[in-house]
């Protein structure tokens, strides 16, 4: 159940920059803000800098999309990703 106090959101993130095979073009990630959305990695990397990708999948931060999509349920955690698509 969703409480009037539950403060994560739903994002769609997405990027243009890397297309190539091998890497993703979007995300669904909860996080508390669009500016930490955009900070999540699709690929679930834990302390991403936002710049340094040595699997070469994504993106640097400043090319990401961010749209906001809903509230999230009480049973996703923060700065995570919920479902990603990946470019075999």
């Amino acid at each position: 159940m969703i409480g009037p106090f539950n403060s994560l959101y739903l994002y769609l993130i997405s990027q243009s920059e890397n297309v190539n095979r091998g890497s993703y073009d979007s995300a669904v990630v909860c996080a508390s803000t669009a500016e930490n959305a955009s900070k999540v990695h699709p690929h679930s990397i834990i302390d991403w800098d936002g710049k340094t990708d040595k699997y070469k999948v994504w993106c640097d931060k400043e090319y990401v999309t961010v749209e906001f999509i809903g509230i999230a349920g009480d049973n996703v955690k923060e700065n995570s990703v919920v479902c990603s698509s990946y470019n075999e």
